[in-house]
């Protein structure tokens, strides 16, 4: 056993099952700020001309949303399974953290993230014929 692991678990953020996923997201939204700069500072330079990093930046940035709410659902494991339907109704009834309580709902709710708001397809047709020149 290691030290500092006295019930042979090891804490959570310690987990390659939980930290690479962790920092992979994080690299991508690091990368997704970025992105989001250079789209900032075209335009405040005076260009009128839509910019079809946008594009790039709904794509990448929906399915961020989702894989976020998967890697929660996947931290919480089984016990993401416990049916509350808000924290009021979580207090006292679940083990969940409060901020956990919606865990499972909201995961099902963002799979409509790549949807909404132009589905990733036509955002992925954009790009292709303006980045690509396809």
């Amino acid at each position: 056993m290691r030290r500092g692991d006295e019930d042979g678990t090891r804490h959570l953020a310690r987990r390659s099952a939980v930290l690479r996923p962790l920092t992979r997201i994080e690299a991508e939204l690091t990368a997704l700020e970025m992105t989001q700069l250079r789209i900032l500072s075209t335009q405040a330079a005076g260009s009128d001309k839509p910019d079809p990093r946008s594009s790039v930046l709904k794509l990448k940035g929906s399915q961020l949303q989702e894989d976020i709410s998967e890697l929660l659902v996947d931290v919480l494991g089984p016990q993401g399974l416990d049916f509350v339907t808000d924290r009021a109704q979580g207090e006292g009834l679940s083990d969940l953290p409060l901020g956990a309580v919606d865990a499972l709902p909201a995961y099902f709710n963002t799979r409509k993230v790549t949807i909404y708001g132009g589905s990733s397809e036509v955002q992925r047709g954009i790009i292709s014929k303006a980045l690509l020149g396809l």
